[in-house]
């Protein structure tokens, strides 16, 4: 059996307030699943679900920044993607989540059980009001699935996406774009974020990429693609 790796003192002091923790699963994510997390530009959230784990040879966790431009972005990054690769967890640095059928560092182990996409977001400057803005991030989506469609099971696969559902980024319509792709809702979840101890969503863009936002009215899509 693999060496589960228990939490440092750090770990101890940044989760205590999450209660009971305990290794091998969370409510969506079991470690005997095949996962690939994108978009995970601090890898907090990695490290949350590889602690969690306990052992996490199971996990790919990427980001599309360098790891040399990630160290100016992010101040504790170090220390999560540390954890992350001490637990087993594979780390890829530059991965465009639009483009990943031809990268070798994601495409090596499809196909996935669960793909997942936190807070998706096209990084364009401007208010996520503006149209312009929204339009980016309809076709950061659209591309995405396009891209992770064929990476996953093409019977048990799922595509777990987190994003806001209040104004205006209802206005992303993503049900409609996953259709279009395939897919179907399974269940929608409020994302647990008491779950992951370590997990900091951060702006990552901007004049301060290491600021914080509001994890209000955020929801888990988890997808599958439709049956025949």
């Amino acid at each position: 059996m693999e060496e589960l790796f228990e939490l440092n003192e750090k770990e101890r002091l940044m989760g205590a307030a999450t209660g009971v923790y305990y290794h091998g699963r969370t409510s969506l994510y079991t470690r005997d699943k095949n996962i690939l997390i994108v978009g995970d530009g601090n890898f907090s959230f990695t490290h949350s679900l590889a602690a969690r784990f306990g052992v996490a040879t199971n996990i790919v966790a990427s980001t599309l920044q360098s790891q040399d431009l990630l160290k100016t972005m992010f101040k504790d990054v170090e220390f999560h993607i540390v954890q992350s690769i001490k637990r087993g967890v594979n780390i890829r640095f530059g991965v465009d989540v639009t483009k990943m059928r031809e990268n070798s560092d994601v495409n090596g182990r499809v196909p996935y059980d669960i793909i997942i996409f936190n807070r998706p977001h096209c990084g364009t400057h401007g208010a996520d009001s503006d149209p312009n803005v929204i339009r980016e991030n309809q076709l950061l989506l659209d591309d995405f699935f396009s891209s992770s469609c064929p990476m996953i099971h093409p019977v048990t696969g799922e595509i777990h996406v987190s994003i806001k559902t209040n104004w205006p980024y209802n206005l992303w319509n993503i049900e409609k774009i996953a259709r279009e792709h395939g897919l179907v809702v399974i269940k929608k979840v409020r994302f647990p974020l008491w779950e992951y101890p370590f997990y900091v969503n951060k702006k990552a863009s901007g004049d301060f990429p290491d600021n914080t936002f509001c994890n209000r009215c955020t929801v888990t899509y988890v997808f599958g693609m439709k049956k025949p």
